[in-house]
């Protein structure tokens, strides 16, 4: 049971050093990582000011 906890766990690891990596090394592909984040912060500007004017 432990290989097995220590597998998953340097799984993680890696895939986070390699999530990080890419992250640092391309533009492209940050701007590909990060852009539901921006979807998500203008859909809420949009719900906010669509809530604002029907009160």
């Amino acid at each position: 049971m432990t290989a097995l906890a220590d597998l998953i766990v340097w799984a993680s690891v890696v895939l986070a050093a390699v999530y990080v990596a890419v992250w640092a090394w391309s533009p492209r592909w940050r701007q590909t990582i990060e852009r539901p984040k921006y979807e998500f912060q203008d859909a809420l500007g949009t719900f906010e000011e669509n809530r604002d004017e029907r009160s």
